[in-house]
């Protein structure tokens, strides 16, 4: 949502001084074939990485290891720790494409709101206000995918406890899940790792062999037209405090 509300690939300055920018629209740029097969290609690629990096390591074929069982929260109930059924395993699949899919937002955004640190100053009518320096695309990233993502599965596994339903097979599915099996979060961290590595991979190969012309232009924006505009701004900014001194 925040990624749709202020991504912008291009300056508004920029974009006005080479109008030519615009004709991407009208040369199908963006919705090209090239561009269409690499997003499908994306999908299949993402699928099977994820799907079988998390089968193998759940190792649902049934020779599951001492290790992989191992317990976690001084749980010692014998046997908590076993189990690749399908619900965990689902539930570690839809965890791993949270995080794949929150981060490829930040790679594939033109502009990230780092925002300013803090973002309250306690103080009137000094410097930006509290909503000019959020750090929307942190926020976004941190609490509002990956952190919610957490407070669903939890809140999710209570549903089934109000009585017999659709849910009831889910109930206490995520404190088995991340509480008495270490194995589970390896398998979120690499798999994401795995995930997100392959589409980097590609997407620089793309861009230094293939660019597009919008690509090309925010490169020459990034090292030519940003720090001339900030040189300008320090110059003007000097410039007018000699004069009122």
């Amino acid at each position: 949502m925040l990624f749709g509300m202020f991504d912008r690939d291009l300056e508004k300055e920029y974009v006005k001084k080479h109008p030519h920018l615009y004709a991407s629209g009208p040369n199908n740029e963006h919705m090209a074939l090239r561009t269409t097969f690499r997003w499908i290609a994306l999908v299949l690629v993402h699928a099977n990485v994820i799907y079988y990096l998390c089968g193998a390591s759940f190792d649902l074929g049934g020779t599951m290891t001492a290790y992989n069982k191992g317990l976690m929260f001084n749980e010692y109930t014998p046997g908590d720790g076993e189990g690749g059924e399908i619900k965990s395993f689902g539930t570690a699949i839809f965890m791993v494409l949270n995080w794949t899919l929150g981060i490829k937002v930040f790679f594939e955004s033109g502009s990230i709101i780092h925002g300013k640190w803090p973002a309250w100053t306690c103080r009137k009518d000094v410097g930006e206000g509290f909503w000019s320096r959020v750090g929307y695309s942190w926020y976004g990233l941190i609490y509002l995918s990956i952190a919610f993502n957490f407070f669903f599965v939890y809140t999710y596994q209570y549903i089934g406890t109000s009585g017999a339903s659709s849910f009831s097979p889910f109930v206490m599915v995520t404190n088995h899940l991340f509480h008495t099996r270490s194995i589970v979060w390896v398998v979120i961290a690499m798999s994401t790792v795995a995930a997100t590595g392959i589409d980097v991979i590609g997407k620089v190969f793309s861009n230094m062999f293939y660019p597009t012309q919008t690509q090309i232009h925010m490169e020459i924006q990034k090292l030519h037209f940003l720090p001339e505009r900030r040189k300008a701004k320090k110059a003007a900014r000097a410039g007018g405090t000699e004069m009122e001194i």
